[in-house]
């Protein structure tokens, strides 16, 4: 829930202040998302030869999280690399489920113009951004602090 609450507020951001990165988001989820549905209906149909472009992706996918994954071996303590063992696996093998998210978070912010935030509900235009409610935690939580 965190994450596509986190992804939806990135996308509304790009949807109000630079909507053409926003229909970039679009195009390369829905493609993305296309091309294997398509893919898998027409080996269903019994275009075989469909299955090489399935294997192709695929294998990039493979290659390309093997890529990431020796990046962070690099970059990262090997406590965190060993912590985020996991998610390698997951970042390598199930980018179709990944950007299936991605595509449905992104079709879910079409129009939006409001965003909440650490509690805050805020309207954004192109103009600014307008605190428009705050929750009572929220309230309770910066009293507690001063």
């Amino acid at each position: 829930r965190g994450c596509f609450n986190f992804g939806r507020r990135q996308y509304i951001q790009q949807w109000v202040f630079r909507p053409i990165l926003w229909f970039y988001a679009l195009s390369a989820t829905q493609n993305y998302v296309l091309g294997w549905v398509l893919c898998i209906v027409m080996i269903y149909l019994g275009y075989h030869w469909a299955i090489v472009f399935a294997i192709t992706v695929i294998v990039s996918e493979i290659l390309l999280g093997n890529e990431r994954r020796r990046i962070a071996r690099l970059l990262l303590p090997v406590d965190v690399f060993q912590q985020l063992r996991l998610v390698h696996l997951c970042d390598t093998f199930l980018t179709p489920l990944w950007m299936a998210v991605h595509f449905l978070i992104v079709i879910s912010t079409l129009g939006a113009r409001y965003l909440t935030w650490g509690g805050i509900r805020y309207r954004l235009t192109k103009d600014r951004t307008t605190i428009c409610s705050r929750t009572r935690d929220d309230i309770v939580a910066k009293r507690s602090l001063h």
